[in-house]
């Protein structure tokens, strides 16, 4: 038999808790009663929490779900009990950070945040402190609890999806900068060198999910012979504060592959190295990798280097025949090897038919085949402005451009809501019928028929997604610009 509230209440640590971690404690219980009571005598106001909905699979006691009904402003018990009641991660990250809850209350914790003010905060919490293994806790936790106010606004439909991926860039690239300043100051460079870190992919697009490794390349620049050992001292050790580990858990994960000869290649090139490699021996995949590419810390003149050689690269008078069929021939590749014998291609968010792959791909050639006519395509850093841009020029036509963003923004709101959910990244579409029903009230489809209106919508938004992309791919019809007719 469970022990009750007032034996649990008893116990000597219990006493210790804070008002915040009690109604956290509380939250997690099974009890509408006990929630409402533990929120008020921690001063939130708990609207509606005696409305008790069916529980999602594996949420274990965590509160039941309110995703149906969006809290009302500063409801702040309301939204407590969505995010437990939805995020199997968000509440173990608020056992470690408790005192979030009665944040919960302020409407600033919430507030937009600019990359500005994420860059600042990351200086913050880490520059006075003294020692690495500080550094390092202290760059978990900063990931903790921006992650917290991120999410549980996202789970209120307080932010978009290009505003989340927007402020997750944000939240590593400061993360990065000051990583990388602790790190010069333990490890002071050689006289006259130069280092900066080049986010790639979803980071250098500012699109991260929560999901999200960071893609980074490093360069370094200086004529002391030490340079290059120095800068893959340095780039080490930004990927063990990053990535690590520790009882703190992992702050992100650091992905390097995107750089020259991949996992065999040098960690840190130099400027000189880089335009070598590039002029005789990239893959036209390796240009195409690049095309998110922008400086995220360290030396901003060595970075804006970065960004003008690689630019003629990139964007040539015309894409040769071998490179597009080797795009092709890449994508196929990625399809092959990522779905497994056993998968469904239409249940996988990144890989399958119609899925992220499918938009990203057709995107990039078209500013890989198109870039070196209009600016607009050479200038849109991110999938969505550049499907814009592809719009705007007459390369994808009004409806199919706008297929492509809604598929965009949909796959990755699905692939968000499920992270947070499960608590690790997946790609695939829950197959359970109950998953599915979490699922779809997570992305605050209204009920009955939550789940039914959700996988129509995936199905048409997939099926749309990979209609433009054959037509653009395999077709024949890589189009032409407006400026070319």
């Amino acid at each position: 038999m469970a022990r009750s509230d007032a034996h649990r209440s008893a116990h000597p640590r219990e006493a210790l808790l804070s008002p915040a971690a009690r109604t956290l404690r509380a939250s997690t219980g099974a009890g509408a009663r006990r929630r409402t009571r533990a929120a008020e005598r921690a001063g939130i106001p708990f609207a509606g929490a005696r409305a008790e909905v069916p529980r999602g699979p594996d949420r274990g006691a965590q509160p039941a779900r309110a995703a149906h009904a969006r809290p009302a402003s500063g409801d702040a018990g309301q939204l407590l009990c969505r995010v437990l009641g939805t995020s199997k991660l968000l509440g173990e990250y608020l056992l470690h950070v408790p005192e979030f809850v009665a944040e919960l209350a302020d409407p600033h914790t919430l507030a937009k945040r600019s990359r500005e003010q994420y860059i600042h905060e990351a200086a913050e919490y880490i520059e006075w402190r003294g020692d690495p293994e500080a550094r390092d806790v202290a760059i978990r936790r900063l990931k903790r609890r921006a992650v917290l106010r991120l999410a549980s606004r996202d789970l209120a439909g307080g932010a978009s999806v290009e505003e989340v991926g927007r402020e997750l860039a944000s939240l590593a690239e400061g993360a990065v900068r000051a990583a990388l300043d602790s790190l010069f100051e333990e490890n002071p460079p050689p006289r006259g060198a130069r280092f900066t870190v080049i986010g790639m992919g979803k980071l250098g697009g500012e699109e991260l999910n929560y999901a999200s490794d960071i893609d980074v390349i490093f360069v370094a620049d200086g004529r002391h012979k030490a340079t290059i050992p120095w800068a893959t001292e340095i780039a080490e050790g930004l990927i063990q504060r990053l990535a690590a580990t520790t009882e703190e858990g992992q702050a992100f994960r650091v992905d390097t592959t995107l750089r020259p000869e991949g996992k065999n290649g040098a960690l840190v090139r130099s400027m000189d190295a880089y335009r070598a490699y590039y002029e005789r021996w990239a893959h036209p995949w390796e240009f195409q990798a690049l095309l998110k590419a922008r400086p995220i810390a360290g030396d901003e003149s060595l970075g804006d280097e970065f960004t003008e050689l690689i630019r003629p690269y990139l964007f040539r008078t015309e894409l040769p025949q071998e490179s597009l069929r080797e795009i092709r021939g890449i994508k196929a590749r990625i399809e092959r090897e990522r779905l497994g014998p056993r998968e469904d291609p239409k249940t996988q968010i990144k890989v399958g038919a119609g899925g992220l792959i499918d938009v990203e791909f057709t995107i990039q050639l078209l500013q890989l085949m198109h870039g070196h006519i209009d600016p607009r395509l050479r200038n849109a850093h991110g999938t969505i402005p550049a499907l814009a841009a592809a719009t705007e020029i007459g390369l994808l036509d009004l409806e199919k451009g706008r297929w492509m963003v809604d598929a965009y923004r949909f796959l990755n709101r699905v692939r968000n809501a499920l992270y947070l959910i499960k608590g690790r990244p997946t790609d695939a579409l829950p197959s359970d019928a109950q998953e599915q029903d979490l699922l779809a009230r997570a992305l605050q489809y209204p009920s009955p028929g939550a789940r039914n209106a959700f996988i129509e919508e995936y199905r048409r938004t997939t099926r749309r997604a990979r209609q433009v992309c054959e037509d653009v791919f395999y077709g024949g019809r890589l189009g032409r610009s407006s400026a070319t007719r």
